[in-house]
């Protein structure tokens, strides 16, 4: 395997951090033993502290914190799981599942996340 095709530049590491919003990302076949409903598990976790956070800034007047932003690639038996999680939790706004990608892309998606 090639690893330098993963290597992030400094112009690009730069692109991401000036960004409003982190992107957080699996990628892969959605399977029981991926265990991928951990992923929307603390997927509410975070988004949940996030906003009690950004609530405790606004009251102190403070700047708001980036914006969290999943992504899931891949499709599988768990998928229909994790949309109904998502559903349950009321976090379906941060999620974007993207369904089977061609190979070509994952290079790019590497470096996304």
């Amino acid at each position: 395997m090639d690893i330098d095709r993963f290597q992030t530049t400094e112009v690009e590491i730069r692109a991401k951090t000036h960004s409003n919003e982190f992107i957080i990302g699996f990628i892969g076949r959605l399977a029981p033993e991926k265990n991928v409903g951990l992923f929307i598990l603390t997927a509410n976790y975070l988004i949940k502290t996030q906003i009690k956070r950004n609530f405790q800034n606004f009251q102190k007047n403070e700047k708001n914190e980036k914006k969290i932003r999943f992504h899931v690639i891949g499709d599988g038996p768990m998928k229909t799981h994790m949309l109904q999680l998502c559903v349950m939790f009321d976090i379906v706004e941060y999620f974007e599942f993207k369904g089977i990608i061609s190979n070509d892309i994952y290079d790019m998606l590497y470096m996304l996340f």
